[in-house]
């Protein structure tokens, strides 16, 4: 009987060690785990295998100071092999849970079928609590990528090759971190099978997505933790996405099905326009904002009647992240102390008197690995941090917004000078003219170096009010607080607060950074400067994958003082239907016809709407398009010729694009020299970018208007602006 037992025993356990725990999206993934150790089966699309690399996958760690690691890593963030977790799987009513631990580390994730996409939720949790940890942790998905291709970006394919990483990095400039990735997920397709890992937009953590040999396509997090975060003490969540993607079209696909599954994060809520700075001061010489495609007025002033008749919004200027004080860091403790000295108005305090900045600046300063604030006299982030001149200069500090953080030195916060001083006010004074409010907040410096966003603080008492999981530094394996998180957390807020009250926000972001955290909580995207000239428009390509259909505008464009190139950037920008900003009042006058033959077709694509995909393709490959609108209205395909001057066809993919028949109509940038019922043969100059109508009603109207004002324009005629 024992024997009989014995035997029975041992034939199930084959049976056993080989059980899987699955997860099944309703778009055709499926993930297998084995139970017996939380390692990855197989993966599979619409029920057929893709061929893994022989390597288990799963969760791995890496202790960076326990692994001798610290100082390693440069901002080409190749991956460590890590410590496999020693783990289990077992089945969920909702899909799996996977348990296990290393190296006095413990992971729990639960992997769950969330409709059309895999949700990964967990927890990196530190067994040894009396200690700091430094740790990455990966994900792999055990995926063999031979051939296969990487989504470098909108359009743009790498081909996998042995021996290579494949990541869209970040470089972090003079800074001592590596990189983070540049965009929420990743795409990695082959001939007929697309996956694709993402970071949730609302979830900021520092991540990176990368495929590299042996490991396969990873999701990799920089974390910290120490029981000072009373958020999530030795703890870190964490949570990511998995999904296929449409191969044909790679990363663009990948991103068109992410807008769908969060379609509040892309909400559109304001009209397509240009962004200035002062529109009061502008609009006695240049009347009529229409004519300029005005709509966000960057300004410290209360909107007025006229603004208001307009439709011009009056955008309230804020930088929380930094700030402007004239006393080096040795002269701050004697600023705060209150004397008749200190009560005068400092000079960029905006209303706030000296001892108000100083006592802000100590409550709220970053604090490098020394344990003091960082002097902008050494933390180079892109050069120093002094400004003005040598008799008068006057300092950026980096300051962390968090709205919750004590006040040991008296008087306010970070955040609540910034509330207290420009938020509501106007350099701390209440209008009497209640019904001329501001109508939404502007953000300054949210994007690359200027506002040392992805610094660290070493701060440890800003660290147990962090909304987000400690990271740490590489080179001493201290845990931090990611300078950027912090000014994430008090742009949420305030983002939340207006749109609470109806008012919309915009923002200065360069592409890359931290933008994918921020892009949700913008109604508008900008760049101060369109210093991108990219031939393949690698930067704007990503901020419109990152705010979608949302309105993008330049401020400052140096390109459209020179007469040679003035039409040629506002060309090439209906590209992505990024507003062309300008070069000042006097070239904004001149240039008034110009503005009045590219503004209506800016507005019309805006209005349109791009869309990722654009279910179009052309003979020649140096070309690409975009598409705006969709079968209901009729749409646009603008056409960017980057080469030299020639003829394409424009072939359209009827059915995807949910029409019987096309009726082409050019409205600037080309001439059609034949068309048929799904494709139109094109002559397009060179460097130069073609807007085409599809089934569009205004189509005529919009060309005639382009064709008359670009003739008033090169006849050296403009409008009178009080005609």
């Amino acid at each position: 009987m024992l024997r009989h037992y014995l035997m029975i025993m041992l034939m199930a356990l084959p049976a056993a060690a080989g059980r899987c725990a699955a997860v099944s999206a309703g778009d055709g993934l499926a993930i297998e785990f084995r139970e017996s150790d939380g390692g990855i089966a197989a993966v599979r699309l619409r029920g057929k295998a893709l061929k893994l690399n022989g390597a288990p996958g799963g969760f791995y760690v890496v202790d960076m100071a326990a692994e001798g690691r610290l100082g390693q890593m440069d901002y080409r963030s190749e991956g460590y092999p890590g410590t496999r977790l020693k783990a289990a799987a077992r089945r969920s009513p909702t899909g799996a849970v996977i348990q296990g631990q290393a190296n006095g580390l413990w992971v729990r994730a639960r992997v769950e079928s969330r409709g059309d996409y895999i949700a990964v939720t967990g927890d990196l949790v530190n067994l040894r609590p009396e200690e700091d940890r430094a740790v990455i942790l990966y994900f792999r998905l055990p995926i063999d990528g031979t051939a296969a291709r990487w989504g470098k970006n909108l359009g743009m394919d790498e081909t996998i090759r042995k021996g290579q990483q494949y990541i869209n990095w970040t470089h972090f400039h003079q800074a001592y971190r590596p990189a983070m990735s540049r965009l929420p997920l990743a795409a990695l397709s082959g001939t007929d099978w697309g996956v694709t890992v993402a970071q949730p937009m609302e979830v900021p953590r520092f991540f990176r997505i990368a495929y590299q040999e042996p490991y396969g396509l990873q999701m990799e997090y920089e974390f910290g933790l120490s029981p000072v975060a009373w958020k999530f003490r030795n703890r870190a969540p964490f949570r990511f996405l998995l999904y296929r993607h449409d191969p044909a079209w790679g990363l663009r696909s990948s991103f068109d099905r992410y807008y769908r599954f969060f379609p509040d994060l892309f909400r559109k809520i304001v009209r397509d326009g240009l962004w200035v700075v002062n529109w009061n001061e502008m609009e006695p010489a240049l009347g009529d904002p229409a004519d300029y495609g005005v709509v966000f007025n960057e300004t410290g002033r209360w909107a007025d009647e006229k603004q208001r008749a307009q439709d011009v919004l009056s955008m309230m200027y804020i930088e929380p992240w930094c700030d402007h004080i004239e006393g080096t860091p040795d002269k701050i403790e004697g600023m705060a102390q209150d004397t008749p000295e200190n009560r005068r108005e400092a000079r960029f305090g905006r209303g706030a008197d000296l001892r108000t900045n100083a006592l802000q600046l100590l409550n709220s300063a970053v604090y490098g690995p020394g344990g003091k604030m960082l002097d902008p006299r050494e933390a180079a982030v892109g050069g120093y941090y002094v400004e003005g001149d040598e008799q008068n200069p006057y300092y950026r500090y980096l300051t962390n917004p968090d709205p919750e953080l004590p006040t040991p030195f008296g008087g306010m916060n970070r955040a609540q000078k910034i509330i207290r001083y420009d938020l509501y006010t106007s350099w701390g004074q209440q209008t009497q003219e209640c019904q001329y409010e501001k109508d939404g907040i502007y953000y300054d410096s949210i994007g690359a170096s200027w506002a040392g966003n992805h610094l660290h603080n070493f701060r440890r008492e800003h660290m147990p009010y962090a909304d987000f999981p400690l990271t740490f530094d590489h080179k001493t394996g201290k845990v931090t607080i990611t300078h950027g998180f912090s000014a994430i957390e008090f742009l949420r807020q305030c983002t939340t607060q207006a749109h609470n009250d109806g008012r919309p926000t915009m923002g200065n972001a360069s592409p890359g950074y931290f933008l994918p955290f921020v892009a949700p909580y913008l109604d508008m995207g900008g760049a101060e400067e369109n210093y991108e000239h990219e031939e393949y428009f690698d930067g704007l390509k990503e901020e419109r994958a990152l705010m979608y259909q949302k309105p993008l505008s330049y401020l400052n464009n140096a390109n459209l003082a020179d007469p040679k190139k003035a039409e040629s950037v506002m060309n090439r920008l209906l590209t992505y239907a990024c507003y062309p900003g300008a070069a000042g009042v006097p070239k904004m006058k001149e240039q008034r016809s110009l503005y009045r033959a590219y503004i209506p077709l800016y507005n019309a694509l805006g209005a349109a709407g791009w869309e990722p995909i654009p279910y179009a393709r052309l003979s020649r490959p140096d070309m690409w398009c975009e598409r705006f609108g969709s079968a209901q209205k009729g749409f646009f395909i603008a056409v960017r010729n980057p080469g030299k001057a020639g003829e394409a066809v424009l072939s359209l993919d009827m059915k995807s694009l949910g029409i019987s028949k096309a009726r082409f109509a050019a409205i600037t940038g080309c001439l059609i020299v034949s068309a048929g019922p799904s494709g139109v043969r094109l002559s397009i100059p060179a460097r130069w970018t073609a807007v085409i109508a599809v089934n569009r009603p205004d189509a005529s109207s919009l060309a005639e208007r382009h064709r008359q004002e670009i003739a008033r324009y090169k006849a050296g005629s403009s409008p009178d602006p009080n005609g």
